[in-house]
This record gives C-alpha cells, structure tokens and sequence, in this order.
C-alpha cells in the first residue's frame, strides 16, 4: 500500500475586482481601420459622384462612420461583483448582472445576453465586450460575478415580522 491519497480538486480563488478592459478597435487594429476608412471614403466618392453632388458623398460616407462609431471611439468596461459599467466619452452607462441572462465566449470576445435561453435578435440586445482573444482571467472573472449574481442594492436583508 502506497502512502496517503490526495486528491487535487481545483479551487478558484475569488478574482480582484473591479477588472477594466478597454476596448478601442482603431487602435488595436491600425491597419483594418485605414481599410475601412479609405472604403467609407470611396463610398462617399462614389455616392458624390452618381448623386452629381459632394454634399450627398459627405453625407454618405459620415452615415458610414457614424454606424461604426464603436470602432472609432474607446469604450471601458469596468467588471465588478454588482455588474459591468460601461465608459463611453466619459458618460457611465451599467448593467448589472441580473440584467444578464446568461454570456458567451467568443473568438473576438465576450457576449453578455439578456436572456437564459437563446432567442431571435438577442445580439441587438446584448452586451459585447471585444477583445482579441479571450483571456482565461476576464472569463474566470466573469463566470464569478455571473454565478454570484450579486445585487447593485443594499445585500442588507430585513427580518420577517411575525
């Protein structure tokens, strides 16, 4: 008989909150974003040129980039134990996690889902948290927070009068 047995059970540590991830594709992706810039721009030239008017190929290419505005603009997420605040031009926008219905990890990054269950158009609804690679930590993080399910509110519980 060998000496004693141990079993290796793996725990997770609780991670450190609040965790920040900015998300800024135009300068994470350099290159990608001048393609798309210099094909908005043949858009607008385009759009100019068969309208006979510079005003409209503006006007086009300006719809363009303001229907990519997420790619322009750095957004923060900031992950916490009551939810996932958003910081887009220094305005603060939260969700919190039992607005969530469930997330999904993805190859570009995280969705988090206002439904349990799958429904049609739920990505209009949800929240993307883009990132390159998913990284394990943000992951852990998030399926913590998501399991805990803590409350924004006061945890404080009254007693039941009799």
């Amino acid at each position: 008989m060998s000496g004693p047995q141990t079993s290796s059970v793996e725990t997770q540590s609780t991670p450190q909150l609040p965790v920040r991830v900015t998300c800024w594709p135009a300068r994470q992706k350099p290159v990608w974003n001048a393609v798309v810039a210099v094909l908005f721009a043949c858009a607008g030239s385009v759009a100019g040129k068969i309208s006979e008017s510079p005003l409209m190929g503006l006007l086009a290419a300006s719809a363009l980039i303001l229907s990519t505005w997420r790619r322009w603009v750095p957004i923060t997420f900031e992950i916490s134990r009551t939810g996932v605040e958003r910081i887009i031009l220094g305005r603060k926008f939260r969700c919190t996690w039992q607005q969530v219905g469930r997330y999904e990890v993805r190859p570009n990054g995280i969705w988090l889902l206002p439904e349990a269950e799958p429904t049609p158009g739920e990505f209009f609804c949800g929240l993307f948290i883009e990132i390159d690679a998913p990284k394990e930590s943000l992951v852990n993080t998030i399926d913590h927070c998501f399991r805990t399910r803590y409350s924004s509110e006061s945890s404080f519980i009254l007693p039941r009068a009799h």
